[in-house]
């Protein structure tokens, strides 16, 4: 008898377990709906994001009206912090994890999943912390805890053929917005460029009022008598969304100040409204075995880079790789915005 009753409640035992298994594991499910409860609704009211990992890479990003600094030092990539968003609205549970590999997936989270602490309103505690951990094996879900919960899942953007684990990445590089120019033409009190070694190609453009510019050569003090208003307007426009390709880590900082003591073929230096200046120095790029770009346009040998520039911004502090193609409209010379002339074309060179 004794027997009997012992296998009897063994298997009543297993029976239950395997009943609160499949009941937890069940799509309607009975685990608390804040313990499943990903998604931020309201991504308007997200006034910060601090992303940690384990081994001490951090990202804080705040939001500053329309725009986010980046570790209150850079601005923010636009598409990047709108992917973030994007993924923090839409993320919802696809399951919970399976039992089997329950105990792996909790030790990863712990170990090696990314923590992302998001803020409302100006609040300094977080309003909801996620885990986000790495891709189911089929490399359509993502298995994410929220904090204080012992309970991981595996969720997913409807839609979305793919993993989230990348949209939360910790990189200063890669969170930081590329731009060097980014002024709305009539947020521009004055453009100068100066060119070396052709001097009288330089010029600097002051805006009086929408319809009223001044051009001048900053080396001669020659002035044009007549402005093309036209050209002038469609000018300042191109200092819009202006971004570098890379940063240029393999040269060295005693190359670099090499560089600087040598003029730069081009030197721009724009006035915001609001008097902040903003300086940058381009540098041909010398042809190496590996550019991909050595000839120019009739085919002749080039000693420089066709396609690409150096610029130092930041204060001659960061080095970093323009495209010609993208910056090569705002490369005009003095005489291009005289009405009296003829217009030309012209490059940095």
């Amino acid at each position: 008898m004794f027997k009997k009753n012992k296998k009897l409640i063994a298997a009543a035992i297993v029976l239950a377990a395997i009943t609160v298994w499949l009941v937890i594991n069940s799509r309607s499910g009975t685990v608390r709906e804040e313990l499943r409860d990903f998604a931020v609704q309201d991504t308007a009211a997200i006034t910060k994001i601090f992303l940690a990992d384990r081994s001490g890479r951090t990202a804080e990003l705040e939001r500053e009206g329309n725009r986010w600094r980046l570790n209150k030092k850079y601005y923010a990539r636009k598409d990047a912090i709108k992917v973030l968003m994007e993924t923090l609205k839409k993320v919802s549970v696809r399951s919970m994890v399976a039992k089997s590999t329950y105990n792996t997936i909790i030790k990863e989270l712990s170990t090696s999943g990314i923590k992302c602490e998001v803020y409302m309103n100006g609040k300094t505690k977080p309003d909801k912390v996620i885990y986000v951990g790495s891709e189911t094996p089929d490399s359509k879900g993502t298995f994410m805890m929220l904090e204080n919960s012992s309970v991981p899942f595996i969720t997913e953007i409807p839609g979305f053929e793919g993993y989230l684990t990348p949209r939360f990445f910790l990189g200063e590089m890669e969170w930081r917005e590329k731009t060097i120019f980014d002024f709305p033409y009539n947020e521009i009190r004055s453009v100068q460029s100066v060119y070396n070694p052709d001097s009288a190609r330089s010029f600097r453009i002051n805006f009086i009022s929408d319809k009223d510019f001044s051009v001048s050569s900053p080396v001669t003090g020659q002035k044009i008598l007549h402005p093309d208003t036209a050209v002038v307007v469609n000018y300042l426009s191109q200092f819009t969304n202006l971004n570098f390709e890379f940063f240029d880590f393999m040269m060295k900082q005693n190359q670099k100040d090499s560089m600087l003591r040598i003029p730069p073929v081009c030197t721009f230096n724009i006035t915001g409204k609001d008097g902040k200046e903003t300086r940058v120095k381009f540098y041909n790029i010398q042809v190496t075995p590996f550019t991909l770009a050595s000839t120019d346009t009739t085919g002749e040998a080039s000693k420089y880079d066709v396609d690409r520039l150096y610029a130092f911004i930041n204060n001659d502090k960061e080095l970093v790789g323009v495209q010609i193609f993208a910056f090569g409209k705002i490369f005009r010379t003095f005489r291009d915005f005289d009405a009296d002339r003829k217009k030309t074309s012209a490059g940095p060179r």
